[in-house]
């Protein structure tokens, strides 16, 4: 599999354990970011994934308004977020923004 697989999360120890799973399950085209703000100025500056694995609750930006971003620039993008928000209507808002892997 050659798809670029995006994962955005603050916790620098859970994108280890992503990456080392990811990586023993055969992908190997992965961008671990640990800051929102790099992730959405590779977005606004046309990078494309081939899907996002996205933290929902960090600072700066926050992984709905990532996703907003993904889909505005690739709209036929999966996207996904690495934990449930507490938030009432998160996870539902997030899913009518388009397709969602979870």
């Amino acid at each position: 599999m050659n798809d670029s697989i995006l994962i955005i999360d603050d916790e620098v120890d859970f994108l280890d354990s992503v990456r080392r799973g990811l990586l023993s399950a055969g992908l190997k085209n992965l961008r671990l970011e640990s800051d929102p703000r790099v992730v959405a100025t590779a977005i606004q500056n046309g990078e494309h994934f081939d899907m996002a694995l996205i933290d929902i609750t960090m600072p700066w930006i926050n992984g709905i308004q990532l996703l907003e971003m993904i889909k505005t620039n690739s709209p036929r993008r999966n996207a996904s977020w690495s934990q449930p928000s507490t938030r009432p209507g998160s996870l539902w808002s997030a899913s009518r923004r388009g397709p969602t892997i979870i």
